[in-house]
This record gives C-alpha cells, sequence and structure tokens, in this order.
C-alpha cells in the first residue's frame, strides 16, 4: 500500500484527521482486512434453545428439582445450590427432554438474562465433539468471531470464561445445555469460572468425578406412559379415539416398550403410521411375538430433533463403548430368567467370583445398563435389567459360559449349579409371554431350576 496519491500534501489535512494516516488516493496491493480497534462493546449471550419438547409428560419431581438449582437466588438463607446439574439414564429415557423443559421454564420466568445456550456434543455418535471446536461454538454465540478469535485454544478458554464473567458482573446469568456428553474431560474446560451461572449436561453414564448434583431418570409411571401415547395421537388427530376405545390395548403397549419414552414414542408413530389397521391391538400382538422387540420399535422419519425413531442404534451405540469383558458379562447377564437377583446369581451367571461379578455390575449400573435396586432394610442389594436391554440385537453375538465344554446338547448359557435364590428371585417372562406370575417370590426352587435349565 502507497498512502497518498501522488502531488497531495498530506498536512493539508483537517485537524480532526491528523491522527490518522492519509490513504485518499492510495495504491492497495493484496487482501484487505477491515477491524474497528475501537469497537469495546460487550457481548451478550444468544438464546438457541431447541423447541421445548412436544407432549413432555411426567418427571414432576425431577422438573422440580432441576428448576429449584436454576432458580436465582432470593437472599434469603438457604444451602448453596450447585451450578453443575446433570441428567443421566438408559438412553432413550427423556434425558433431553427434560432439560429443554426446565430450561425453557426457567428462560420464561426470566431466570437467565443473559441467554441460554444448548450445544449437542455427540458424545453417542462415531466422532463426539471436542471441547476445542464446542468451544469454537460458544464463543460465537457469545459474540466472538472471525479477527477477534484467537487463534491459541488455550487463549479461546480463557476468552470464553472471560466473557461469562464479564455477563456475571453485569448481573446476566446464563444457562449452558450441554447434550449427550459420554466423558467427564468434555466438560471441565467448557464450565464458567463462578458460580453465578448454571450448567446441565446429559449423558447415558453417571459421571461420579465431577461436582455435579445427578438426577438419575426411571422408566415413567404407567399412567404416564399412557398419557403419552394419548398425547401423541391427538396431537396428529384430535378425534382419534383408540387411547378409550382400547384402554387395555394401550396399557399392555406401554407394559410392552418397558414405559420408555423413545419406545413410547416410536410405538405411537407406528400407529399413526398404520391408521389403516385400526386397532392398537394389532401392534400390541405384533410387539408379544416378536424375539427382539427393540428392533420392532422403528419407524419412518425422524422426531422433532431430527433423531432417527430406531430404538436398537440407541441401545447399541451405549453397550459398544462397554470394555469387551463389561459387554460379555451384559451378555451373559442379559440371558438370566429373572426379573431381579442377587450378586451371587450374576456371579454364577458369568462364572466369575463374587468379587469380580460385583465390579461389572457396578460398571454396568454406571451405564444404566442395569440398575441397582437397594432396599430399605438390610436385605441384600438387587440387580435389574430393562427389557428392552435383554434384546439379542444389542449383544454382538451371544456367548457362552466359561463352564461350557461344549457337546451334543449345544451351547448354553448357564449351566453352574446356583446359590440359594432366596424369597426375591422371580422368573423373567420370556419373549410374548405376560409379566411373571403372581407369588413367584415363593417358589424360590422352581425360579432356581429354570435358571438352570436356561
Amino acid at each position: 500500500m502507497e498512502p497518498g496519491g501522488a502531488g497531495e500534501d498530506s498536512t493539508a489535512a483537517p485537524h480532526r484527521y491528523r491522527d490518522h494516516i492519509d490513504f485518499r488516493g492510495g495504491q492497495f496491493h493484496g487482501p484487505v482486512a477491515v477491524y474497528n480497534g475501537c469497537d469495546h462493546t460487550p457481548a451478550t449471550a444468544l438464546s438457541d434453545l431447541p423447541a421445548p419438547p412436544a407432549g413432555f409428560t411426567g418427571r414432576d419431581r425431577e422438573l422440580t428439582a432441576l428448576l429449584g438449582g436454576l432458580r436465582p437466588p432470593d437472599g434469603t438463607p438457604a444451602p448453596r445450590t450447585p451450578a453443575l446439574w446433570s441428567v443421566t439414564g438408559l438412553g432413550g429415557i427423556g434425558k433431553t427432554a427434560l432439560a429443554l423443559q426446565a430450561a425453557h421454564i426457567a428462560q420464561g420466568n426470566g431466570w437467565f438474562t443473559g441467554g441460554a445456550l444448548f450445544l449437542d456434543l455427540a458424545g453417542y455418535d462415531d466422532t463426539p465433539r471436542t471441547p476445542a471446536q464446542a468451544v469454537t461454538s460458544l464463543l460465537h454465540a457469545l459474540g466472538v468471531g472471525g479477527i477477534q478469535l484467537p487463534s491459541d485454544e488455550v487463549d479461546q478458554y480463557r476468552l470464553y470464561r472471560s466473557r461469562l464473567a464479564l455477563l456475571a458482573d453485569q448481573g446476566k446469568r446464563v444457562l449452558l445445555v450441554f447434550d449427550n456428553v459420554c466423558e467427564p474431560g468434555q466438560l471441565p474446560l467448557l464450565l464458567p469460572g463462578g458460580d453465578a451461572h448454571r450448567v446441565v449436561f446429559t449423558s447415558r453414564e453417571s459421571h461420579e468425578s465431577l461436582p455435579a448434583r445427578e438426577l438419575v431418570l426411571s422408566p415413567l409411571r404407567p399412567e404416564e406412559s399412557a398419557a403419552l401415547i394419548e398425547g401423541a395421537l391427538r396431537l396428529r388427530e384430535v378425534e382419534d379415539d383408540r387411547p378409550q376405545r382400547e384402554a387395555d390395548a394401550v396399557r399392555e403397549l406401554t407394559r410392552l416398550c418397558g414405559h420408555l419414552p423413545l419406545a413410547l414414542q416410536i410405538a405411537a408413530a407406528l400407529l399413526r403410521h398404520r391408521r389403516s389397521r385400526g386397532r392398537v391391538a394389532s401392534l400390541v400382538e405384533e410387539l408379544r411375538t416378536r424375539t427382539d422387540r427393540a428392533a420392532t420399535l422403528s419407524s419412518r422419519g425422524v422426531d422433532q430433533y431430527g433423531r432417527p425413531l430406531a430404538l436398537s442404534p440407541v441401545l447399541e451405540a451405549s453397550v459398544r463403548r462397554l470394555a469387551p469383558d463389561r459387554a460379555r458379562a451384559l451378555c451373559l447377564l442379559a440371558q438370566v430368567p429373572c426379573v431381579d437377583y442377587g450378586t451371587d446369581t450374576a456371579a454364577v451367571a458369568t462364572g466369575l467370583g463374587k468379587p469380580a461379578a460385583l465390579d461389572i455390575l457396578e460398571d454396568l449400573a454406571q451405564a444404566h445398563l442395569v440398575t441397582l435396586e437397594q432396599p430399605r432394610d438390610e436385605s441384600p442389594v438387587r440387580w435389574h435389567m430393562h427389557d428392552l436391554v435383554r434384546g439379542p440385537r444389542h449383544h454382538p453375538r451371544r456367548v457362552r459360559h466359561p463352564s461350557h465344554r461344549g457337546g451334543a446338547g449345544g451351547p448354553r448359557a448357564i449351566t453352574a449349579p446356583l446359590p440359594r435364590a432366596g424369597r426375591t428371585v422371580r422368573p423373567s417372562a420370556p419373549p410374548g409371554a405376560g409379566p411373571c406370575p403372581p407369588g413367584c417370590r415363593d417358589r424360590p426352587q422352581e425360579c432356581r431350576a429354570g435358571l438352570v435349565r436356561q
């Protein structure tokens, strides 16, 4: 660049321009970047939450607890509320729906004047989002981009925390919602430096190393499941009265779906698509007769957030994250024909000693693929696996029990004698059968015999 045209006297410029370089008539060579170095306007966070979940049902207790954590302090003495909250549970249990429902209510109440940001960390996709990719997206949402964006990653994190701190100093709280966190290492660099803001993240695993208040989601209650089906059907056609005409079939459908919100949404989509087939009972019969219910629960299209309406890929993604010995144990435990069982029974099923079996059970519970049931009295703990997780499609292959030596009898899952089962062992219903018969807790010998036969 050559400032000033030929024969021009730069000293002749007005006084108000003498602190600038006079480029009038100059020649520019190469690309030119224009930067307003005097622009120090503080950025304000945007609000980019996805739409609230349509037909949100149930979760009253969890929603109340989460909103209590997001509510701004009112000046009255109260226990300190954690700034970091986690919503965890089995894939398809409704974690994102709860987080978004709470976020929209909180924002509607004016609790986050600095904005609310949502970012999917894609932890269960083939290529999870790294913290470096996430902080770039967050800085753009906070108004930082282009030449203002530092090239050094460390400086980006520093600038991100500084922008959040500036908003906190201005009394503007920000809500950060991180969806699908798979590793605790995805989060620490993205957390604000103070406790003025709030962070909610969802995960299919519990992350005990993080200082978060955890809300573990369970399947819906039967009446909530029926309400979800009815709401989904009437959302498309207000006059759809099948839930009332076939109340018993709807109840059975929700049971076959394990009261899992994603499974229920897929079932409702199938009922909408198969309107010509009429009755809910036809879908119930199909699910009853299939050996792999999760594979049957698949429908064309996507949900309101662009996610495929298919249950098996969601469960398979969780199983793929397991270490080989954990995945093998899960496959063996899926073959135990009991609704719940003790650690001794799990040890027999996996062919491991009790301490090793307990370690595996705790890891599977951390991944929410089995559930720990802690009795209120001094009874031993029980373990439970959701019916839809038992499906053979989610396990890479059927494995043999370590005691199996082969032979004419073919592969066997469990061949070792079982310990005394106690009065709380209940045989699991085989595919296509109804619930466990009443009084099975009073027949431990029959339960043990059934497990040995399996």
